[in-house]
């Protein structure tokens, strides 16, 4: 709503102000654009997956859901990830498994704690997995 102040200028008052002030205007676009008023836009590095995944350099979380069918998740290249963590977590409680599997080169194969895959099979076990250089490692496991 707009009224009239005492020197013959208006100004905004209530829902209008937002509406209206560029400045509110580019902070709402700002954070929309961030997915922060967006409640159906998962966080950035957080993806949901329900079949075979190459996980990708800015990916942080992965959330497996395995009810369709057993799903390979596909590492990158430890060199191309140096020092980072990646969390894969099964969200569902079907019997078919998670094969995580390190990346495979003409160079050779990267390993996982000294193995060539891992497996999660049980609902909401977690892998959390460090970038070392050539190799894969276990942080924690739940």
């Amino acid at each position: 709503m707009q009224n009239k102040n005492g020197n013959g200028g208006t100004y905004l008052t209530g829902s209008e102000y937002g509406r209206n002030n560029p400045h509110e205007v580019d902070a709402q676009e700002t954070r929309r654009r961030q997915g922060l008023l967006a409640k159906d836009v998962e966080p950035t590095g957080v993806k949901t997956v329900k079949a075979d995944y190459h996980v990708e350099a800015t990916d942080r979380v992965i959330l497996v859901d395995a009810t369709p069918g057993a799903v390979r998740i596909l590492l990158p290249k430890t060199a191309d990830v140096f020092r980072r963590t990646i969390m894969i977590k099964k969200i569902d409680s079907s019997g078919n498994a998670v094969t995580i599997e390190p990346n495979r080169n003409a160079l050779g194969t990267e390993l996982i704690d000294g193995a060539s895959t891992l497996a999660i099979s049980t609902q909401y076990a977690v892998k959390n997995l460090y970038a070392g250089e050539g190799a894969w490692w276990v942080l924690a496991d739940r």
